[in-house]
């Protein structure tokens, strides 16, 4: 149903769980991770207001692509690695088109999302998403740990700390890697 016009819309939600399922295996089951970590910066750093989950999904979603794996090994591999190459390809992927681009629901069900965004919600998007990308790259490009993990708290706030010596993984163990595990399905930190 959408509510914003008051009538049914063709969906097949098992397609796009399907869909989800498939883009979260090439990604080694970080996506969704990708996905909660982008919703709270949405939700609870307020970070683009006004771009609604099924669209933050499946743009995130769109980004994922096997042949980048098959030329990367390690382009999904844990994830502050995915996270920094979803969001930068995303971002990538909004400069090439400052005009709103339709958004197809990738269950083939032959809906668009594009009703769900305008053209400020996304110009705002990808202002944002665009400044996320590069601050997630410094964080991430930081060899200090103490200096990255400062950085990636300046994106996801004080409660995320470095993981453990235990989930340490050099120079990948970050705030963005604690950042998943301290936030739950709801989307809250905890």
């Amino acid at each position: 149903m959408n509510r914003d016009n008051d009538q049914w819309e063709a969906t097949d939600p098992e397609g796009f769980t399907a869909w989800m399922r498939e883009k979260d295996g090439i990604a080694n089951r970080n996506l969704r991770r990708v996905i909660r970590l982008m919703k709270y910066l949405r939700d609870y750093r307020n970070s683009f207001t006004g771009t609604r989950s099924v669209i933050l999904t499946t743009v995130l979603g769109q980004q994922v692509s096997s042949t980048k794996k098959l030329f990367e090994t390690g382009y999904y591999g844990n994830v502050p690695t995915t996270l920094l190459h979803i969001v930068g390809d995303l971002d990538q992927w909004l400069q090439a088109n400052p005009i709103k681009p339709s958004v197809p629901d990738p269950s083939g069900s032959g809906a668009t999302f594009d009703h769900r965004w305008d053209q400020t919600n996304y110009s705002y998007f990808r202002d944002r998403i665009n400044a996320h990308a590069a601050e997630i790259k410094d964080a991430y490009d930081d060899l200090n740990k103490d200096t990255s993990v400062s950085k990636w708290q300046a994106i996801f706030g004080d409660g995320f700390k470095a993981p453990t010596p235990k989930e340490n993984s050099g120079r990948f163990g970050t705030a963005a890697a604690a950042a998943t595990t301290t936030i739950g399905r709801s989307g809250r930190a905890g």
